[in-house]
């Protein structure tokens, strides 16, 4: 994937190092990363038809709310209103890691996980410690 630098997108990728195994690179901006549907595709090594499905069942699920995690263009219809999303947020592509099943989806998926138990883990540290102190 190429390195995105000055458009304030962050950076989501998944590289193969010289063993042969994925690692994730991992480059927020403000917090989360933006991505398109062709970025998308790349990232999880699947085609646009597989992203647009997952997208479309995310959304008519009410699963994530659209203006919280996406970027778009209002599509105003005779009797409704649809959306064009352009980018989804860091929030979209932890759900459709979860819902893809490719090789790079389940490693997105353990990667998340375990930056998940690394935050658990120190915080049960802590509170060992101040158990510790809170006993003595």
């Amino acid at each position: 994937m190429k390195k995105r630098t000055g458009n304030n997108k962050g950076l989501l990728s998944i590289r193969i190092t010289c063993n042969n195994k994925m690692s994730v690179v991992f480059q927020p901006v403000s917090g989360t990363v933006w991505m398109d549907r062709n970025e998308l595709c790349e990232l999880f090594g699947c085609y646009m038809q597989d992203i647009d499905l997952c997208i479309k069942e995310l959304f008519e699920k009410n699963m994530l709310k659209v203006e919280e995690t996406c970027k778009y263009h209002i599509i105003a219809g005779s009797r409704r209103v649809s959306y064009d999303i352009t980018e989804v947020n860091l929030v979209v592509i932890i759900t459709m890691a979860f819902r893809l099943d490719t090789p790079e989806s389940r490693t997105l998926r353990m990667w998340f996980v375990e930056q998940i138990a690394k935050i658990k883990s120190l915080d049960a540290m802590l509170v060992d410690v101040s158990q510790n102190a809170w006993w003595n």
